[in-house]
């Protein structure tokens, strides 16, 4: 009996772990990126004949604040935003960049803002698809619950392609590692690190494979002690 009470708490811990990354809006990777290569430079538009998927890039814009999108996250048990900002490149035409996480009394502050033509170095990634636990984003009440870059891009007036189906995810490739709730913050938004992108993701498959084998196991040991109770 320990035996299938431990298996179906180990089943329930990862089960409970992989609804928090539907809820938190983190995809399921499909590609390891190749975080050893530089950035490498973009503008807009993107070459059709190339794959930019989890490929490290860096480009120069200006970002638009004033349609700035936060959504609620945690971060180390730290409550606060992860912010999304168009970047504009040419004109109308940029891509929407997940800028990393503020503290929940930073909201509207503009220290997290830069001004003028900026850099940004990150990984281009795809659009990721919505759990059915999470609410439909509404840019009339400014309620953003998950990344959408076709809705986000049209709120945000970007004019291009790649702008709805694309998000620049911030990366500070120089650190290793999250930041400890009890150290000062090294930088806001605090970015990304590659350690996120190298870390072992379970697929969904894999997910649907522990459900079959502990609700079977689960359902054979009921079962089995049934008929212990019966022949008593």
């Amino acid at each position: 009996w320990d035996f299938w009470r431990w298996g179906f708490d180990v089943f329930a811990r990862r089960f409970l772990a992989a609804q928090k990354e539907k809820l938190e809006g983190k995809p399921y990777p499909r590609k390891k990126p190749a975080l050893e290569k530089d950035p490498e430079p973009i503008s807009v538009p993107l070459p059709t004949e190339k794959e930019y998927d989890y490929l490290p890039v860096k480009t120069k814009g200006t970002f638009d604040h004033s349609k700035e999108m936060l959504m609620l996250r945690k971060y180390e048990e730290m409550n606060g935003y992860r912010v999304i900002t168009p970047l504009l490149i040419k004109g109308k035409q940029g891509i929407l960049v997940n800028r990393g996480w503020i503290p929940r009394d930073m909201k509207g502050k503009q220290e997290y803002r830069p001004q003028g033509e900026v850099e940004v170095e990150g990984i281009l990634r795809p659009k990721e698809e919505k759990s059915k636990f999470v609410p439909e984003n509404s840019s009339a009440l400014g309620e953003w619950y998950y990344i959408d870059p076709e809705g986000m891009a049209e709120y945000s007036g970007l004019e291009n392609p790649e702008a709805k189906h694309k998000v620049l995810q911030e990366v500070n490739f120089s650190r290793n590692r999250v930041v400890y709730q009890e150290e000062d913050f090294p930088e806001v938004p605090i970015r990304s690190v590659k350690s996120e992108f190298s870390s072992f993701t379970i697929m969904p498959e894999t997910h649907l494979g522990y459900s079959l084998f502990w609700f079977s196991s689960a359902a054979i040991c009921i079962a089995f002690n049934i008929l212990i109770l019966k022949g008593r």
